[in-house]
């Protein structure tokens, strides 16, 4: 079951600017993989 486009979008935008700022480590970035 997939979200709406426009929420996809706005999360992928929430996790770009995350990856940006405080750079996760692996364990984050598989955390935010598995929520997307």
């Amino acid at each position: 079951m997939n979200p709406p486009y426009s929420e996809t979008v706005r999360i992928n935008e929430i996790g770009e600017r995350l990856n940006r700022t405080l750079e996760p480590d692996g364990a984050v970035r598989a955390r935010i993989a598995r929520a997307l």
